[in-house]
């Protein structure tokens, strides 16, 4: 009786040992690019001796396409052979209050070829590092001559940050 009782327990140990509590839910993407994401752009350009006018569209942009996302995974150095399927969230606004930005745009125009312009993506989930999230960046002179970015952003202090802008090695 002695034995079986304590073969019980050792089972029951181990099954409690062995069992791996779920993964945490994916983080919930803002309802909008955060400021703190546009700020971190700005601080970037700045860093690299861009100090001219800056304008950002006001919604975000389909920037997440199959070759954002393998230069995301260059970035990241991944080195799986999946590729990740990722949806694509809908439009949302780009947070430029109070930032560097000097004027939101509807679209870029005739107007705006001689300044920088910032395009976002809508905030997702970063396929390579588990449970993170951030943006893509466009920015361009006008329209032309793209540069791109991966931007992380997360949750701190009841308020979204921004990471260090990641340039991707990604051209069009």
């Amino acid at each position: 009786m002695k034995l079986l009782l304590t073969t019980s327990c050792t089972l029951l140990i181990i099954a409690a040992c062995a069992h791996k509590p779920p993964p945490p839910p994916p983080p919930i993407p803002p309802p909008a690019v955060p400021r703190a994401a546009v700020d971190a752009m700005c601080a970037r350009l700045k860093s690299e001796g861009v100090n001219g006018e800056m304008r950002a569209l006001k919604m975000t942009q389909p920037l997440i396409t199959p070759e954002s996302v393998m230069a995301l995974a260059e970035a990241m150095s991944y080195s799986g052979r999946a590729k990740p399927q990722i949806s694509v969230p809908a439009s949302v606004p780009v947070e430029t209050s109070g930032s560097c930005v000097t004027r939101a745009l509807d679209s870029v125009g005739p107007r705006d070829s001689d300044v920088m312009v910032a395009a976002f993506s809508s905030p997702l989930e970063n396929p390579f590092a588990r449970g993170t999230l951030g943006v893509f960046a466009r920015v361009t002179l006008g329209g032309e001559a793209a540069t791109w970015y991966w931007i992380p952003i997360g949750p701190r202090g009841g308020t979204w940050a921004a990471g260090s802008p990641i340039m991707l090695a990604l051209r069009d």
